[in-house]
């Protein structure tokens, strides 16, 4: 009985470290991560694109397209989105989610495009209903030569 139980902790503490691995988001983080993004928002990868020196990652599911931005040394400075629905933000802005969450929790000035800016994140989104689109980026690491008006 004692090495069952060993056995059955060892396989709890794995699936609990696998799971948590799954839910971080690749916002700041290396390129590698959006597969576990992809796994997390049960979408299907694209190829990945060049775009003015960056890398672009597409992850696709039924009602949305989530593009994630690369610099050249592979750390993740931008996720966008587009589609039916907004994405569940979470795992795209990892441990960014709680300076997200605590900065957009403010009152909201009407109807349209909303910016949300903390310390180190920006989040912006805009567009109606079955017409959602919106951003994440991390100012401090988007590359000097990327116009941010490209990233969509």
């Amino acid at each position: 009985m004692t090495t069952q139980r060993l056995f059955i902790g060892i396989g709890v503490v794995v699936a609990l470290l696998g799971a948590g691995s799954r839910a971080r988001a690749t916002l700041g983080e290396p390129q590698a991560t959006v597969d576990r993004d992809r796994e997390a928002l049960a979408m299907v990868r694209g190829p990945a694109t060049a775009r003015s020196g960056v890398t672009v990652h597409e992850l696709r599911g039924a009602t949305v397209v989530v593009r994630e931005f690369a610099d050249p040394s592979g750390t993740v400075f931008a996720v966008t989105w587009a589609g039916l629905a907004r994405p569940d933000l979470a795992p795209l802005l990892g441990t960014y989610d709680h300076e997200y969450r605590a900065a957009a929790s403010g009152p909201r000035n009407g109807r349209g495009p909303r910016r949300v800016r903390s310390a180190h994140l920006v989040v912006e989104t805009w567009g109606h209903a079955r017409d959602l689109h919106g951003r994440a980026y991390v100012p401090s690491l988007v590359p000097q030569r990327v116009n941010l008006d490209e990233v969509r």
